[in-house]
């Protein structure tokens, strides 16, 4: 999701300074975009690595899970 800038007023000068100490600061979207990649590709990593552990019945609970929901939309 992308967004912007565009509602973010520096002329808000009658709100007083209380407002202003706890407003957020404009935002580089381009490195909070980076960032998120960065987080959702290390998760990504993650949980394929989980996936492949042996020790966890990751495919029996797949598999039970499509067996719910062949049950209950069949």
């Amino acid at each position: 999701m992308r967004v912007s800038n565009e509602h973010f007023n520096d002329d808000d000068e009658e709100l007083g300074a209380s407002w202003h100490s706890s407003r957020l600061k404009r935002v580089d979207w381009a490195k909070a975009e980076a960032q998120v990649e960065a987080e959702f590709s290390a998760q990504r990593a993650l949980l394929i690595h989980r996936l492949r552990d042996r020790d966890y019945p990751y495919p029996e609970v797949i598999n039970q899970l499509a067996r719910l929901v062949v049950a209950n939309f069949s």
